[in-house]
């Protein structure tokens, strides 16, 4: 299970603003929160997510795709490297390459499930439509 929590502390981590070895104290959580909450939110606005759910640290993250389908424990690479790159500025800190090419990836992942999904939900609906039961309710 992966928790809000979780995902700030790789991100923070990941992003070099605390060293791995460090606790995480419980401001850092609380502008992580907000921070990875404005992210998603981002993401609904672009259509790369259809909901997420309120987060406080302990929520699991699940992201629900226009379809209805949601993606949770496979999106903590995603989630955490690109909430790195979105913290890492604000705190005047550059990330590595390895964090750049992660979250591209981890994103490019996340975008190729939404396609999928409205694939899917599209193509349900236009062999719905031409099920012989709806092509007679047409006429």
């Amino acid at each position: 299970m992966t928790t809000a929590r979780k995902v700030i502390e790789i991100a923070l981590r990941r992003s070099g603003i605390i060293d791995p070895s460090e606790a995480v104290e419980a401001l850092e959580i609380q502008n992580g929160l907000t921070d990875l909450t404005a992210m998603l939110n981002d993401w609904v606005l672009d259509g790369v997510i259809k909901s997420f759910p309120t987060l406080t640290e302990l929520t699991e993250v699940v992201l629900t795709f226009y379809d209805d389908t949601t993606l949770q424990d496979t999106t903590t690479v995603a989630l955490s490297t690109n909430l790195a790159i979105r913290i890492s500025g604000e705190a005047g800190v550059s990330v590595g390459q390895d964090v750049l090419f992660d979250a591209k990836n981890g994103l490019n992942a996340i975008l190729r499930k939404q396609s999928n999904s409205q694939l899917l939900a599209s193509s349900y609906e236009t062999t719905l439509s031409n099920m012989p039961s709806q092509r007679l309710r047409r006429v």
